[in-house]
């Protein structure tokens, strides 16, 4: 499957960097999340992923899906933060 990046590049779709993208933000609003977690939201997003798209998704899309995960699991602040960076910058700021 590809990714259809911010500026137009694509590659193809690597669960691990979403992994990665939880876990940063994760951690940039010092609510870090343990690894099961992390495998647990990473296998769920990769999975709506697969059987949601075939052969492409954009980023959006897949940040779409990472939102609603973390929602899911009732890690708000982590999924704003997400979905919102700007909210991330303010609140880096507040610390």
């Amino acid at each position: 499957m590809r990714v259809i990046k911010r500026l137009g590049g694509v590659e193809g779709f690597d669960s691990a960097k979403i992994k990665t993208s939880i876990a940063n933000t994760s951690d940039s609003i010092n609510k870090p999340l343990n690894q099961g977690d992390l495998n647990t939201i990473t296998n769920a997003v990769s999975q709506k992923i697969r059987s949601r798209f075939k052969d492409e998704i954009t980023y959006i899309q897949i940040r779409d899906i990472v939102v609603e995960e973390l929602r899911d699991g009732a890690f708000f602040d982590i999924a704003k933060a997400y979905k919102e960076p700007e909210s991330l910058k303010k609140f880096i700021e507040k610390i």
